[in-house]
């Protein structure tokens, strides 16, 4: 029994390390999830945890509280809390999250700040406190940054790109948080219907190709659904807007090697200024 429990127990924490290394925490909410992992041109809320240059679109304070459960295992869960705030000079985000079990741990603070320039060009710029625990190793507290930038090539193509350290950061022995860069087009082709794609390149690593479909079937449903190529991912998600203030998103994505990864996301936007 005990022999088994180690075994087990390597296998979770291999699978933490490894699902960790997209700068840290692995959650990039369910509207991602939900459409192939796509994240540099996600506007709105989802920004706070993908490229924030995208955010500037939103006048009012909004946040959102997401968490996934990686292959279904307890062990593997996610949460995040992110807050938004437009002010003057710009747009401020803070995300708070955590993510991993007693064998492993992370926990991560981050500062984000983004401005519009043009309708062209918007830029993003964030900074993470991460702090890791991995019984084997101890504790380690390291930093990151990224960089983002959000616009219009017309009025129907929107472009995102996010560049996460360009360097790695060795969080232990073998153990390593790697650069990537992410290139994503929207194309709206109506109110209701937004086909994006996303090229992601991690270093080391091969690219992954992303591909994903938002469809609004009615006014407060909408319908997302989306593949990678790396490793192989297709996915699928709801989001149901409430009172106008407050959505409900639930999506999974089904890993063709290693099964299904559930997740939700509460968002808030205060309209009080609209």
């Amino acid at each position: 029994m005990v022999k088994w429990f180690g075994v087990f127990t390597t296998i979770i924490l291999s699978l933490s390390v490894a699902y960790s290394q997209r700068g840290t925490i692995v959650n990039h909410g369910t509207k991602s999830l939900s459409m192939g992992g796509i994240s540099s041109s996600l506007k709105g809320s989802d920004a706070l945890l993908n490229n924030f240059s995208a955010i500037v679109g939103e006048t009012e304070f909004s946040g959102l509280l997401s968490s996934e459960r990686r292959f279904e295992l307890e062990e593997l869960t996610s949460a995040i809390l992110g807050v938004h705030l437009p002010v003057e000079f710009g747009h401020i985000g803070l995300v708070v999250s955590s993510y991993g079990f007693s064998e492993y741990k992370e926990q991560k603070l981050s500062l984000a700040y983004a401005r519009k320039l043009s309708k062209y060009l918007s830029v993003s710029a964030n900074f993470d406190y991460n702090s890791f625990r991995i019984n084997s190793f101890g504790n380690k507290s390291v930093l990151s940054f990224g960089i983002g930038f959000f616009g219009k090539l017309s009025d129907n193509l929107n472009y995102g790109i996010y560049l996460f350290n360009p360097e790695k950061i060795e969080i232990a022995e073998a153990t390593e948080i790697p650069g990537f860069i992410n290139v994503s087009l929207s194309y709206k082709f109506n109110e209701d219907l937004t086909l994006y794609s996303e090229i992601e390149k991690v270093i080391d690593e091969e690219i992954n190709f992303k591909l994903g479909v938002a469809y609004q079937m009615i006014d407060k449903l909408s319908i997302y659904t989306g593949f990678n190529s790396l490793p192989g991912a297709f996915s699928f998600g709801l989001s149901y807007k409430m009172l106008n203030i407050v959505t409900i998103e639930g999506g999974t994505q089904y890993d063709t090697l290693l099964g299904i990864t559930p997740g939700i996301t509460v968002k808030y936007r205060n309209l009080s200024g609209s």
